[in-house]
């Protein structure tokens, strides 16, 4: 066979000469179907989404007409749902009877985007349901089929308007500031941060009586950070600093010009004082905004003082910095202060009542509360003066002369100074285990204080005939206190105090029954001397002497209780006048505002100290073959002294430790707007608000 040269053709048989044609034929047929489904769809999709936009846009301002005038017919809806279409912008190219208004109602929870499931028709509703339809080709290449050459395209939109918008609002009871007040706050607001401030009165003042519009301070946020005005989700979920918040509501309030120049300097002073580390904040963390809210639902005042507070406390429970209180400033000495906030508050919270009514505990709850803040104190009890000698006197004098016998006699066991008169008239070497009493002989209290001040959510709303009405469900937050011992030292102390574990307490020792080991030798000639067991030889110098604490026993005090909280239910109705329940969107004066009575969480915590236990100590039995376990039971020995004792114990100590405490949640917790004895909270509601948005 001779090889093919590259100039020659090979020559496929006849047959097979056609084959690449009808493929290539078969293929171009099946690329063209495919192109044009492509097309077709695409642009029947384009066809939908239009219409789609035109039903929601002629339901958006049917309902908001409707709002405004619900004497309207269902002629005069159909009209203005046409005339809307109608508008050059909007380009609708349906016939006349392609459009379908309807009112209705609207039932069944929320999505994740916000959007309600059902619609009910319904004359009585507030809900406008536009249904629009319009005929289209059903593809350009309909000449080439013999299905059907038209399709109806058919799309809906549900509006409602007209309801109903609610705010709820805890308060600083803080209303006025004096000198002293000013210099708790610079100390408190201060050490929270971690640095130090120093404002005056008027600087005070003038932050807790100025307010910020939100709406606008959310935009002038927005924009500072480069953000799209109404894109609110963003702006509240953005972590910034605390000045980035001052600097945006000075800027706010200059632009309004109803700030003093008292209120722009502590503003400007505050942004000085604040540290650079201090941790990023998201404003979302302080105000609760219902899911889907439209922007007017964020044309609400806010306090400025408010928001300082707040973003200070916000930022101390991430930093979990325990501020110092100077002693001084609550009239205590020989006492230490210390304060972390566990919770941050929620300032302000903005939605639908009837949302919130459905679900008072969901995302869609509208609920505030104040911050739940640890406080720590220790006290060295001398500072207690003539208490500590009453207390040394009740428990000495009952021991030594009436149980000095019972030791004597049952536990071979002697007071100290009982062998200074014994005599040896023969050489003797006596050891003995010896009584030693000891009072308060670390005399330190640790208390610990975790109280927040109260909440509030709504529960129920009610519009009837101008009549409104706003049940909001207000608490009391749990509280718990301790008192006894949280470390060998206050440093110790203070730092279990605030680790992430929840502290335990020890008794304070009240009554150390230890034992001193003694060793009394007389000579032949009758010279005799005593000497003391250091712990590893004897000594003739007392104060070297070894000590066994709670040998015997004894009797220490100790707090560790909860107390429960208190409810109630708040009802806001605009009667005797508006003032009580203003329009949303009004700044609430003082009539908007109830306080919750928290005597139970106060008249609680008087009625624990009054309740503080003494608890006994076991002996420890170290002894050297004594005896001394026994010891242990000199207490109930003396059952009478023993229960007097503890009455007396408990009522003194009580006389001394309830007014430090009240003091501080007088003073210390009100300045944070904490107050146990009252929390304050404030509504606004309107009935038919001027606002719509799209539901389905």
């Amino acid at each position: 066979m001779r090889p093919v040269r590259r100039s020659e053709t090979i020559r496929l048989p006849r047959e097979q000469r056609g084959v690449i044609a009808i493929a290539s034929a078969v293929m171009m047929i099946a690329l063209l179907a495919f192109l044009a489904i492509t097309i077709d769809t695409g642009r029947l999709f384009l066809e939908k989404r239009t219409l789609q936009s035109q039903a929601d846009l002629a339901a958006l301002e049917t309902a908001r007409l409707y709002c405004r005038d619900q004497s309207m017919t269902e002629a005069d809806r159909l009209a203005a749902a046409q005339a809307t279409l109608s508008a050059d912008r909007n380009n609708f190219l349906g016939d006349t009877g392609s459009v379908q208004v309807e009112l209705g109602l609207i039932s069944g929870p929320a999505d994740e985007n916000g959007a309600f499931k059902a619609f009910t028709a319904d004359e009585t509703g507030k809900a406008v349901r536009v249904t629009l339809s319009r005929t289209v080709q059903s593809s350009i290449f309909s000449i080439l089929t013999a299905g059907p050459t038209t399709l109806t395209l058919r799309t809906q939109g549900v509006a409602e308007a007209c309801q109903p918008l609610a705010s709820l609002h805890i308060r600083s009871t803080l209303l006025t500031v004096d000198s002293s007040q000013s210099a708790l706050l610079n100390s408190v607001l201060g050490g929270l941060l971690g640095t130090t401030l120093n404002l005056g009165v008027g600087q005070w003042d003038g932050l807790i009586n100025t307010d910020l519009n939100l709406l606008n301070y959310l935009d002038a946020l927005a924009l500072n950070l480069g953000l799209d005005v109404g894109d609110y989700d963003s702006v509240l979920n953005t972590q910034l600093s605390i000045n980035d918040f001052l600097v945006v509501a000075a800027d706010v309030l200059q632009a309004g010009g109803n700030a003093s120049t008292l209120t722009l300097t502590a503003l400007q002073d505050l942004q000085l004082a604040i540290p650079p580390a201090t941790p990023l904040l998201s404003l979302g963390e302080l105000l609760q905004v219902q899911t889907a809210s439209p922007d007017t639902a964020l044309d609400v005042g806010l306090q400025l003082m408010q928001l300082v507070q707040g973003s200070i406390q916000l930022a101390n429970s991430k930093s979990a910095i325990a501020a110092d209180i100077p002693v001084s400033l609550l009239g205590l000495v020989n006492a230490t202060i210390k304060l972390q906030v566990v919770d941050p508050p929620n300032l302000t919270a903005v939605g639908d009542p009837k949302l919130a009514s459905e679900a008072p505990y969901s995302s869609d709850g509208i609920y505030v509360r104040s911050a739940q803040v640890r406080t720590f104190v220790s006290l060295d009890l001398p500072i207690v003066g003539a208490t500590l000698n009453t207390l040394t006197d009740l428990l000495t004098s009952p021991l030594l002369t009436g149980v000095s016998g019972v030791l004597t006699s049952l536990l071979s066991l002697d007071i100290v100074g009982v062998l200074q008169g014994l005599s040896c008239v023969v050489y003797c070497d006596i050891q003995k285990d010896l009584l030693d009493i000891k009072v308060l002989s670390s005399p330190r209290l640790d208390i610990l204080l975790e109280a927040g001040g109260g909440d509030g959510r709504v529960t129920q709303y009610d519009c009837d005939e101008g009549d409104k009405t706003l049940e909001t469900l207000a608490s009391t937050a749990a509280a718990s206190i301790k008192v006894g011992r949280m470390g060998d030292t206050m440093a110790d102390a203070a730092t279990n105090a605030f680790a992430e574990e929840e502290p335990s307490v020890t008794p304070v020792p009240i009554l150390d029954l230890g034992t001193k080991r003694i060793r009394y030798q007389c000579t032949i000639l009758l010279i005799c001397w005593t000497e003391y067991w250091d712990g590893d030889s004897w000594t003739n110098n007392p104060a070297d002497a070894a000590r066994e604490a709670f040998t015997g026993g004894g009797l220490g005090l100790r707090l560790d209780t909860d107390l429960l909280s208190g409810s109630q239910t708040l009802n806001f109705v605009n009667s005797p006048s508006d003032e009580f329940l203003p329009e949303f969107g009004v700044q609430p004066g003082e009539n908007a505002y109830q306080g919750l009575n928290s005597d139970s969480l106060v008249s609680g915590l008087e009625n624990n100290l009054l309740g503080l236990e003494l608890e006994f100590y076991e002996p420890n039995n170290t002894g050297d073959g004594i005896g001394v376990n026994l010891l242990g039971g000199l207490l109930f020995l003396v059952g009478s002294a023993a229960n007097a004792l503890t009455d007396a114990i408990s009522a003194l100590l009580t006389s001394v430790l309830s007014p430090i405490l009240m003091a501080i949640v007088d003073q210390l917790l009100d300045v944070l707007g904490i107050g146990l004895a009252e929390t304050e909270i404030g509504a606004t509601m309107s009935c038919e608000s001027d606002r719509v948005q799209l539901v389905m």
